[in-house]
């Protein structure tokens, strides 16, 4: 068999294959452990009871094989890590799902409602043209969440909420990034040219020492923009 183990809900159906040796041939037969756990029909797992069951794959001559089926409780609920998500064209993220703790969806459907604007994969999103598209993610079961992904052009130039700074050691400030209308960058990668001086994460600056350096954020496309920082002894 294809799979040595595997998990679904409650109720769920998967499909399990058998794989012969090179050049020979058998028909099939296929049975479960515990039915009250999981059926099987032609290699057509149904999961009928929360447990687990061997399913077992029989040739003609004796040859057998087997997967452990799992079977859990099926999600009541499934949601989004995002609700809505902002990107730029060629820009791919991650969006990830929550159903409760427990339960098992093994077959998750990811579809985009707009491929022309977005599409999407196992959960990784890539914006194709700028538009508006909604990526849906759904069980087994019947329940779905969405995520509305705006989709801009990708960023052709960038610039910080200041250009320099003077600081004192010690002090914490925050930095945002300014894109031309109609463009945007969801990942920012921020970098400090010596990070003796200062520090940088996720646009908030901290003076470490006296100096001069420069702090950079970068788009996605390796657009990138500088804000000189010059920390003074107190």
């Amino acid at each position: 068999i294809t799979e040595e183990s595997v998990t679904i809900g409650l109720g769920e159906r998967i499909q399990l294959n058998a794989k012969l040796s090179s050049g020979s041939a058998s028909a099939v037969t296929w049975s479960s452990s515990d039915e009250s756990v999981a059926v099987v029909n032609d290699g057509i797992v149904t999961g009928t009871g929360e447990g687990e069951a061997l399913i077992i794959a029989e040739t003609y001559n004796g040859m057998t094989a087997f997967c452990t089926v799992s079977v859990c409780c099926a999600p009541d609920y499934i949601i989004l890590s995002e609700n809505e998500k902002y990107i730029g064209a060629d820009e791919s993220i991650t969006l990830e799902y929550y159903i409760p703790d427990g339960s098992v969806s093994g077959v998750i459907s990811w579809t985009s409602d707009d491929e022309s604007v977005a599409t999407v994969s196992n959960g990784k999103v890539k914006g194709i043209a700028p538009g508006i598209a909604d990526i849906t993610v759904s069980t087994y079961n019947g329940l779905s969440a969405t995520c509305t992904v705006v989709v801009n052009n990708k960023p052709t130039e960038i610039s910080l909420s200041e250009t320099e700074k003077q600081v004192y050691l010690g002090d914490v400030f925050d930095l945002q990034v300014v894109f031309l209308n109609g463009e945007y960058s969801d990942k920012i990668t921020w970098s400090v040219g010596n990070t003796d001086i200062a520090m940088v994460e996720d646009g908030t600056v901290v003076a470490l020492s006296p100096g001069t350096t420069n702090v950079i954020a970068k788009t996605y496309n390796g657009v990138y923009c500088k804000c000189r920082i010059v920390v003074k002894a107190d």
